[in-house]
C-alpha cells in the first residue's frame, strides 16, 4: 500500500504553516523548488529541485511521484506558480481554480483586457521595443506613467516617470530583464486617494457563485508614511512600489468596503465562478482620487507578504487551514464555506513590517517583523515592530 503524500511548491517560509499542519496529519511532505537550498528542503520528506514554473518538468515529476505515493493534493499558498498548480489539478474538478483563470491572472495584459468594460482602469499599452514608446506620446502627453512587467510580482521591474519623455532605454532594459513575455506595459499612473492607505489586498472564497471576503489588509508604501510620520520616518524615501508592511484587518471605511464587494461580484461573474464548487480569488486594489477602486493585480492563490501565512492566522482567520482540509476531503465545500471567518477576533489588529534597505528596487528580499494586540493602536504596533527590527527579533511563524 502506497503512503499518502501532499505536494507543496515552492519551499519558502510562507508554505511552512501548511506544510507543518499536513505533516501533523501524518502526510509525507513533498517539496519542489528551483533552489536547492530553499527554506523547507530539510523539512520535506522528499525534495525535488525543479523550477516551479516549468510545466513539462512538473508534469514529469507528477508521474514519478504517483508511482511511489498516493498523492492527496498539490497546492501552493503564496507563490505565483498557480498555472502549474492548475495544470497538475486539471483532473480534480473540486480544485479552486482552472488553467484559464490562472492565465488571465498571471499576465497583466490579459488581466487588463479581461477587465475592459467591467471596471475603471488606467490607460495602458503594450510595448516590445524601447523605440515603440514614442508612438504613444499623444496618449500620455505630460502625464505621469509607469513601466510594468506583465508576468512578475513583488514590484519587480516597476518604474515610475513624471512623463513619457523621461523613459530611457536603460529603464526599458531594466524592466524587460524581469519578464519572460518579451514585452512591457506602460500605464498611466494611478494617483491614490489621500483619504486612506494606498493599497488594499483582498482575499475571497467562493461557493457556487456566492462569496465571502476572507482576508483584507492595508498595504503600506512610502507615500503612506505621512500618516505615521513618527513611526515610519525611516521609510519615507523608499521607491514607490516597495512595500513597507501591512495592517490586518484593513481600516478602510464601510462605503469603500461596499465598493470592493461590488468589484468582486462583477469579476467573479465574468470568471463564471458560479460554475466552480469552491474557488479562491485575490485582488490588489488601489482607490484613486475619485475614490473608485482600481484593480492592480488579480491572482487565484492566497496572498504573500505574510498576509495569509501569518496575520490572517493571528487575528483568528482559518483560510489556509480551511483550504487544506477541503483538499484532504475532511470537510465538504459547503461546510468549508460556512465555517470560514468564524474564529476571527474583531478586536485584534496585526502589523507586519517588511524591512527593506533604502536603495531597494522592489519588495523582494525583505526581512519581516510583527506585532499584534487587541488593545494597542496601530502606531504602537508599528513602534513595537521598529523596536523588534532594531533588536533583530524577526517574525516567528505560527501554526494554522
Amino acid at each position: 500500500m502506497k503512503e499518502e503524500a501532499f505536494w507543496l511548491m515552492p519551499g519558502g517560509e510562507m508554505q511552512e504553516p501548511a506544510a507543518s499542519y499536513l505533516k501533523s496529519k501524518g502526510y509525507k511532505i513533498i517539496i519542489s523548488d528551483g533552489s536547492n537550498d530553499c527554506f523547507l528542503k530539510d523539512f520535506a520528506d522528499l525534495f525535488f529541485q525543479v523550477d516551479i514554473f516549468d510545466i513539462k518538468g512538473n508534469l514529469e515529476l507528477a508521474e514519478k511521484i504517483k508511482k511511489d505515493f498516493d498523492l492527496a493534493g498539490v497546492f501552493t499558498v503564496a507563490a505565483d506558480c498557480h498555472e502549474v498548480i492548475a495544470i497538475l489539478n486539471q483532473d480534480n474538478e473540486k480544485f479552486f481554480w482552472d488553467v484559464e483563470t490562472s492565465l488571465i491572472c498571471k499576465d497583466k495584459l490579459k488581466t487588463r483586457k479581461f477587465l475592459k468594460g467591467l471596471v475603471k482602469q488606467p490607460l495602458y499599452h503594450q510595448v516590445s521595443e524601447f523605440e515603440e514608446i514614442a508612438n504613444f506620446k499623444d496618449f500620455y502627453k505630460s502625464s505621469p506613467l509607469v513601466l510594468k512587467v506583465p508576468d512578475n510580482s513583488g514590484s519587480r521591474g516597476f518604474r515610475k516617470f513624471n512623463n513619457i519623455d523621461d523613459i530611457q532605454s536603460s529603464d526599458f532594459d531594466y524592466s524587460l530583464s524581469f519578464t519572460k513575455s518579451k514585452f512591457l506595459l506602460i500605464e498611466s499612473l494611478i494617483e491614490p486617494t489621500k483619504e486612506m492607505l494606498s493599497e488594499i489586498s483582498v482575499e475571497s472564497l467562493w461557493h457556487h457563485g456566492d462569496f465571502k471576503i476572507t482576508n483584507i489588509v492595508d498595504r503600506v508604501f512610502s507615500q503612506d508614511t505621512s500618516l505615521f510620520p513618527k513611526n515610519l520616518k525611516d521609510y519615507k524615501n523608499l521607491k514607490e512600489g516597495v512595500e513597507i508592511g501591512h495592517i490586518n484587518p484593513s481600516i478602510m471605511s464601510g462605503d469603500s468596503f461596499i465598493k470592493v464587494k461590488d468589484l468582486f461580484k462583477a469579476i467573479g461573474k465574468k470568471l463564471e465562478l458560479n460554475k466552480r464548487i469552491l474557488s479562491t480569488l485575490k485582488l490588489d486594489i488601489m482607490f484613486d482620487q475619485d475614490l473608485e477602486p482600481i484593480v492592480l493585480e488579480m491572482t487565484p492563490r492566497c496572498s504573500g507578504g505574510w498576509d495569509s501565512s501569518y496575520s490572517n492566522i493571528v487575528i483568528g482567520g482559518n483560510l489556509q487551514k480551511s483550504l487544506v482540509d477541503y483538499l484532504l476531503r475532511t470537510k465538504t465545500a459547503e461546510n468549508t464555506f460556512k465555517g470560514i471567518n468564524k474564529g476571527i477576533n474583531k478586536n485584534m489588529t496585526c502589523f507586519v513590517l517588511g524591512h527593506s534597505e533604502s536603495d531597494s528596487e522592489d519588495s523582494i528580499g525583505r526581512v519581516f517583523y510583527s506585532a499584534y494586540s487587541d488593545k494597542k493602536n496601530i502606531p504602537d504596533l508599528i513602534e513595537e515592530c521598529i523596536n523588534k527590527r532594531n533588536q533583530g527579533e524577526k517574525i516567528v511563524r505560527i501554526p494554522i
